[in-house]
């Protein structure tokens, strides 16, 4: 591996709890820009200025509107599933009027309006669709990150990659299937 070249950061799952399954999670790659930085300091000041200002800058804020795109649709996907489950057994114990109070009825009836709500705040939020967006978003800038900071053996160093055209046509490409999904409403 060269010295240049970052190094991938995971969690390891081994040295946390077992029966634990908030810490049971899959190891994550980080992005880190120390890792980067040596490669960047080989640039010029204005490549400089732009990898920082505009590639990592992306990269980051990419990594936390997918993280809290995740949070949102698995809160509200669980909120629906859960919530249903719910309903159809407080149903059936509501079957026989005889045995279920006015306020188990209320209940139900108000755990309804919840469950209606999470299922339309998710589909109307469209979260699936935008943690995967941010997610290849922000796979394309690493990916184009590696081939100009990390060019192949082969690569002419008189012709260096079009850095700025790639990294202004992968947020150009996320921006319009974004607004695609926002307009979809």
């Amino acid at each position: 591996m060269n010295a240049d070249q970052p190094q991938v950061v995971s969690v390891s799952s081994r040295s946390r709890s077992r029966w634990n399954p908030w810490r049971r999670r899959r190891p994550r790659q980080r992005f880190l820009l120390a890792d980067w930085e040596p490669s960047i300091a080989k640039l010029s000041d204005g490549q400089q200025r732009y990898v920082l200002l505009r590639w990592a800058a992306s990269i980051e804020v990419l990594e936390r509107r997918h993280s809290a795109d995740v949070l949102r649709f698995f809160v509200l996907r669980s909120m629906s599933v859960l919530g249903g489950v719910a309903i159809t057994a407080l149903s059936g114990i509501g079957l026989s009027g005889t045995s279920s109070s006015g306020s188990v009825r209320w209940f139900i009836f108000a755990l309804g309006f919840l469950v209606a709500g999470a299922a339309g705040l998710e589909q109307l939020g469209h979260y699936a669709e935008h943690r995967m967006l941010s997610r290849q978003a922000r796979e394309d800038l690493l990916t184009e990150g590696f081939g100009y900071l990390f060019p192949a053996p082969t690569h002419n160093e008189n012709e260096p990659p079009d850095f700025r055209k790639g990294v202004e046509t992968i947020i150009k490409q996320y921006n319009q299937r974004y607004n695609k999904t926002i307009s979809a409403l």
